[in-house]
C-alpha cells in the first residue's frame, strides 16, 4: 500500500501551513497525537481550511477532507446517492490503501461516526464493532483513543442503559480508563464513567471520584462544567467530602450567575461553610 502522508509529512505540512515555517528539531520530537488532532473535522475552522488547501497537493488529504465536505453536504452528489453513501466509500477507499497513517486512522474513525449515525442505515452494534477495532489496533494514537471514548458511551448505555447488566458494562471499563493518555480525551472517559455511576445511581463514592478527576483535567465547555460542578457539589456533600463540595458550590456561584439554581448554590455554600468554622471551632 502507498503511504502517501507519512505523520512526519503531515506535521511538516501543517506546520508550513500554518506559521510559515520549517520543522524544527523540537517540532519533529512533538507527539503523533497533536499532529492527528488537526484532521478533527471543523467546517469554518482556519486549521480545517488550510488542510484543505494542502490537500491540493497531497491525494489521500485531499480525499479525506473531500469526503467530510461531502458528508457535511458542502459537495453535491449524484441524485441516486446521499452524502453520507459518498463520504463512506471515500473513507473506506482511504483506509484500504493505508489504514496505519494519520489520515487513515482518521477516516476509520469518521467511517465508524457514519455507521454509528447515519439515519437511513444506523447501525449502532456495526459501529461499536469499528471503534472497538480502532482503539484496539491502534491505544495511543489519537483517533484510537476517540473512538473508545465513543465505544464507551455506546456500550454504558447498551439498550438504553436498563437491566442488571449495566453495572457489568461500565466495570468493563474501568481497566481501560487509565489507559487513555490524551488529558483532552481522558477528561471525556472520566465525565462518562462518573455520569453514569451517578445516573444510574450506582455507586456514589465511584461517580464523585471519577468526575473530581475530570474537572481537575479541565473541561472545555462551560456548560459541562457547570454540570460537573453540580455533581461534584451534591456528591461531595452526600460523601462527607465537605471542603471539596463548598469549593464547588462557590466556583457555580461565580461561574454560573443566572442559573437557575443559584439560590439554592448559595444558601448550600453558606450552610457548608457555617459548618466547616463550627467543626474547626471545637
Amino acid at each position: 500500500m502507498t503511504n502517501y502522508f507519512t505523520p512526519r509529512l503531515l506535521l511538516a505540512l501543517v506546520l508550513a501551513a500554518f506559521s510559515g515555517l520549517g520543522v524544527s528539531g523540537q517540532d519533529e520530537e512533538r507527539p503523533i497525537w497533536e499532529q492527528e488532532v488537526m484532521l478533527v473535522y471543523s467546517a469554518r475552522s482556519t486549521e480545517f481550511n488550510r488542510l484543505r488547501t494542502i490537500g491540493k497537493e497531497n491525494k489521500r488529504l485531499s480525499l479525506y477532507t473531500t469526503a467530510l465536505d461531502t458528508l457535511h453536504g458542502k459537495v453535491p452528489v449524484e441524485e441516486d446517492e446521499k452524502p453520507y453513501q459518498v463520504a463512506q466509500r471515500i473513507f473506506r477507499m482511504i483506509i484500504a490503501d493505508n489504514d496505519s497513517d494519520a489520515i487513515g486512522l482518521a477516516a476509520a474513525y469518521y467511517n465508524a461516526r457514519v455507521t454509528q449515525s447515519n439515519p437511513y442505515e444506523q447501525d449502532i452494534a456495526e459501529a461499536k464493532k469499528l471503534y472497538w477495532k480502532l482503539y484496539e489496533k491502534w491505544p495511543e494514537r489519537f483517533f484510537g483513543q476517540m473512538a473508545f471514548v465513543k465505544y464507551a458511551t455506546l456500550h454504558i448505555y447498551d439498550d438504553d442503559g436498563s437491566g442488571d447488566e449495566v453495572w457489568e458494562r461500565i466495570q468493563n471499563l474501568e481497566p481501560i480508563v487509565s489507559d487513555i493518555s490524551i488529558p483532552e480525551l481522558r477528561q471525556n472517559v472520566h465525565r462518562i464513567m462518573g455520569e453514569a455511576y451517578f445516573s444510574f445511581d450506582l455507586d456514589s463514592t465511584l461517580a464523585y471520584e471519577h468526575l473530581t478527576e475530570a474537572y481537575r483535567l479541565g473541561i472545555p465547555v462551560g456548560s459541562i462544567r457547570v454540570e460537573v460542578l453540580e455533581r461534584i457539589a451534591a456528591l461531595g456533600e452526600e460523601l462527607g467530602e465537605n471542603e471539596r463540595a463548598l469549593s464547588a458550590y462557590d466556583e457555580l456561584v461565580r461561574s454560573a450567575p443566572r442559573h437557575e439554581r443559584r439560590s439554592e448554590f448559595v444558601a448550600a455554600a453558606e450552610r457548608l461553610r457555617s459548618g466547616l468554622v463550627k467543626s474547626a471551632g471545637k
